[in-house]
């Protein structure tokens, strides 16, 4: 699992911390809870996803992995391949979307998502779609608020990640979560980075009861808000590059 993926990274950069810093118990606790209470407040009910997404290393990994609080639930373990598309001139980053096709086992599936985000709160349109294979399907998007990129055959792949994924689906008073530990590396620009990321979704339920798990596990394992989507950490591994306010083209 993430013990594998850390030791192959070894040798590689590590990932840079977000500005947001480590989040503890104590103060830093409380400032969390503050952040997130707030982040609920400016929840828009009529969006379809509702995700808590955490920064974490190692130890903070190997600590989620043997919380008491997972320990009732069957872990899945899944291989990840993901590429994220956008038109030459970076239109759908520009809206404000994203787009990207995922391979998992022998299937795809084509996903458009919003971006917004409030306090490590992710809060966003999703529309998915089967599709036969990695490259993006335009006629999909009919059925979207991007309708009127349904006849685009000029969407370019910009940034490539693969995860391992591990999976808890965590029954919480009436509430169905599902808890995402991912280990990967995420491609663009010619340059890479490792990662690793939690993340928390609300699948049934009460969002009152997302923050609650997410508070559960704040208590022995040190989190840091997540303020970036796989395809933003992509972005700025472009920017890094160069790239400024462009796709990222170069995918190896």
């Amino acid at each position: 699992g993430c013990h594998r993926l850390h030791r192959q990274a070894r040798e590689s950069e590590q990932v840079r911390a977000t500005e947001t810093g480590s989040v503890q118990r104590g103060g830093a606790g409380r400032e969390f809870r503050n952040r997130l209470n707030f982040g609920m407040a400016r929840r828009a009910p009529n969006l379809a996803e509702i995700e808590l997404k955490f920064d974490l290393d190692q130890s903070a990994a190997e600590g989620v992995e043997s919380h008491p609080l997972l320990a009732a639930s069957d872990r899945q373990i899944r291989w990840q391949r993901t590429i994220y598309f956008d038109t030459p001139k970076g239109k759908l980053r520009k809206s404000g979307f994203s787009l990207r096709v995922r391979q998992v086992g022998d299937g795809f599936t084509q996903t458009l998502k919003t971006r917004q985000i409030q306090a490590g709160l992710f809060d966003r349109g999703e529309w998915e779609t089967p599709v036969a294979g990695m490259a993006p399907e335009a006629e999909a998007l009919a059925r979207t608020p991007l309708r009127k990129f349904r006849k685009k055959t000029d969407f370019l792949p910009v940034i490539r990640s693969e995860v391992e994924r591990s999976i808890w689906l965590v029954d919480y008073l009436d509430s169905s979560v599902e808890v995402c530990l991912d280990c990967g590396e995420i491609a663009a620009a010619g340059e890479k980075e490792r990662f690793q990321e939690l993340e928390l979704e609300l699948k049934r339920g009460a969002p009152a009861d997302l923050f609650a798990i997410a508070r559960s596990l704040l208590e022995t394992v040190p989190l840091r808000l997540g303020v970036l989507s796989k395809d933003e950490r992509g972005e700025r591994l472009g920017q890094a590059a160069g790239c400024q306010g462009a796709p990222m083209l170069a995918i190896d």
